[in-house]
């Protein structure tokens, strides 16, 4: 059960929020909040505009250096990949990164070193970075000239160990550098807004005294706005809690309704599964709101009011009614997926995870309680023949009406599943033997009755009969001695029924 809601009990009129009165003001201070009012905001988005103008340069120009960092180290990391590629296959074309990562490395340096501004630190951290390059490519190039020169060349160890050092190196200055440059951009981004924020202090002072022009009235009505607005969040909040954690879709209807009927003063609202109007109507006193997922009417909710509904209670019923609707939409698709997922596609049956499941929730029933339960295997005779001769899509429509016989011919609290190919099961609670034989010969009968258009021979099957406790406690036995049942009909000659041999070891739980 989801837990209860607590109707919303902020101030209001018959039920609904409604903005407090607001005081007349003297004409003299409304003439001149007209004038001061406009010029304090006028100041204070000037003021926020070159604010805002200064840190987007600052972060601009701190990024691009950051950036320059990090694609001085990813060409260096080409140029390592493209020479240990070469080495090793001695093909020219995986020299090709080689170059372009040395041209990069040779743009990004340069980009640092512009943005550098003359700081010590981050010149001196790339004059290192500087040096191991060079020391790295001079190994570089000494191997690649090694590997042109020497037939049957073999990769050094001792060099390639050698070359790896010096790109540690070159990854460790790397990453000290970029750690200079964030210090650098924490810096500038700190000072730019510290200069931002006096700047918005004085403009917001400015501000600030044209708005205490105002009357108390007019504060007292927007913290009371507040607290109501404040109250109409926290239950909205509240509701969509409450809708996270419900587990079907009948629950989630159950949900918005009492959510409505709480929260409007009057309501009584239904939820619809249908769509009964392409758009939120308005009727006397009578509203009706549209479920909307992805553009698509996946229901309504109606909402009948003694008076029209205010506009606090049209924002409730529509932002209630968005809430609840992405959640009602996955609660449908997720119950669809399950039945398909235990769905036989051909026949609509029950497939063999949903038999297996069902099964033993019918075993344990009938071991707590002492009922019969009976189980029958299926099997439709010389059902090869006609994929054969008729064709598979004959085949297919000999399942599904075979399917339909089936379902027709037993009980509602009776299952019918197919486990595959022309294999079914008929699983019936509550069923001795007597009564298993008698619906068993039904069952082969009604399938001999049936005709298939286009088919010019009759339907048989063969069934395996097995019932508790006659031939075993255990449902997974009681399929078993089922399925050995039909075999036993099969060798006989088809189309007949066979009840499972009682044997001791079936017995057994």
């Amino acid at each position: 059960m989801p837990r209860q809601l607590r109707p919303s009990q902020p101030i209001t009129e018959r039920g609904a929020i409604v903005p407090p009165r607001a005081a007349s003001l003297p004409m003299s201070r409304i003439r001149l909040s007209l004038i001061l009012v406009p010029l304090a905001m006028i100041a204070v988005a000037v003021g926020m505009h070159r604010a805002v103008d200064a840190q987007r340069s600052v972060a601009t120009r701190a990024a691009e250096r950051t950036d320059a960092a990090a694609r001085l180290l990813t060409a260096l990391l080409d140029q390592e990949t493209a020479v240990r590629g070469f080495l090793l296959t001695g093909q020219e074309d995986f020299l090709e990164p080689y170059r372009r990562g040395l041209a990069a490395a040779a743009d990004a340096g340069g980009d640092i070193r512009g943005e550098a501004d003359g700081d010590p630190a981050t010149l001196r951290l790339l004059g290192r970075h500087v040096a191991l390059e060079r020391s790295w490519n001079a190994k570089a190039r000494a191997s690649i000239a090694r590997r042109r020169a020497i037939p049957g060349f073999r990769p050094s160890l001792r060099r390639a160990l050698s070359r790896k050092r010096l790109m540690d190196d070159l990854r460790a200055v790397n990453a000290r550098l970029q750690r200079r440059l964030r210090q650098r951009r924490d810096a500038e981004l700190h000072a730019a807004g510290a200069r931002a924020t006096v700047l918005i202090v004085v403009l917001a002072g400015l501000l600030g005294a044209a708005g205490a022009l105002l009357l108390r009235g007019e504060a007292a009505r927007r913290r009371r706005a507040d607290r109501l607005e404040l109250a109409y969040r926290a239950s909205q909040r509240e509701f969509a809690d409450v809708l996270q954690v419900v587990r079907s879709e009948p629950e989630a209807h159950d949900v918005l309704k009492r959510h409505l009927d709480a929260t409007i003063a009057g309501a009584h609202a239904t939820v619809l599964q249908r769509n009964t109007s392409d758009h939120a109507t308005t009727a006397g006193h009578t509203r009706c709101e549209p479920l909307l997922v992805g553009g698509q009417v996946i229901g309504s909710v109606l909402v009948e009011t003694p008076v029209p509904l205010s506009d606090d209670d049209e924002r409730r019923l529509t932002e209630s009614v968005a809430q609840a609707a992405p959640v009602l939409a996955n609660l449908r698709n997720l119950a669809l997926a399950e039945r398909r997922a235990e769905t036989d596609a051909l026949t609509g049956l029950a497939n063999r995870r949903a038999i297996g499941d069902r099964l033993r929730q019918l075993g344990a029933h009938a071991n707590r309680t002492g009922e019969p339960l009976t189980v029958m295997s299926i099997d439709l005779d010389h059902f090869k023949d006609i994929n054969d001769r008729f064709g598979h899509d004959m085949g297919d429509t000999v399942l599904a009406q075979v399917a339909a016989a089936l379902t027709a011919s037993v009980r509602g609290s009776d299952l019918v599943g197919r486990l595959g190919g022309e294999e079914f099961v008929v699983i019936a609670p509550a069923t001795d033997l007597d009564g298993a034989r008698t619906l068993a010969d039904n069952l082969r009968t009604t399938l001999q009755r049936e005709h298939v258009a286009g088919l010019d021979r009759s339907i048989t099957a063969s069934i395996g009969v097995a019932v508790r406790p006659d031939h075993g406690l255990a449902a997974e036995a009681l399929l078993r001695a089922s399925d050995r049942a039909l075999y036993v009909a099969k060798a006989a000659g088809r189309n007949r029924v066979e009840v499972a041999r009682t044997a001791p070891a079936d017995i057994a739980v």
